[in-house]
């Protein structure tokens, strides 16, 4: 059934022009709800905290082999949301948590391996007394 130019579609007149124009502006909305529920995904996920991997324990007996195979360090100190002192020694892919007293060993440097072991024992008995 037409009634001039314009059809008659379940009671209503629509206009070709604006029946395009809605149909875009409807894309256009869910296309904007789409990209902002994608950032908002983005950001809660990039921002959301991490929990601290904290040492519990701390290790006062390694020995110089062991701590000249020390990749890197790092110095977990006690503010925050860590109660304990410590140093988190990274070597091969694991992880170790060490007493802080062993940062001035590690802080040596590892030109010859055996002064360096040599000079890592002297140091040890030095703290020990």
């Amino acid at each position: 059934m037409k009634a001039g130019r314009y059809q008659v579609c379940a009671g209503y007149n629509i206009f070709p022009r604006l029946y395009t124009f809605t149909l875009l502006l409807t894309m256009e909305l869910r296309v904007t709800a789409l990209l902002l529920l994608v950032v908002c995904a983005t950001i809660f996920t990039t921002t959301e905290g991490d929990i601290p991997q904290c040492c519990v324990r701390v290790s006062s007996n390694i020995p110089c082999t062991t701590l000249n195979k020390v990749q890197k360090y790092e110095v977990q100190k006690t503010s925050g949301s860590c109660d304990v002192a410590a140093l988190i020694l990274h070597m091969r892919g694991k992880t170790y948590c060490a007493d802080p007293k062993y940062d001035k060993i590690l802080k040596m440097p590892k030109r010859n391996e055996r002064k360096w072991i040599r000079d890592c024992k002297r140091m040890l008995r030095k703290t020990r007394q």
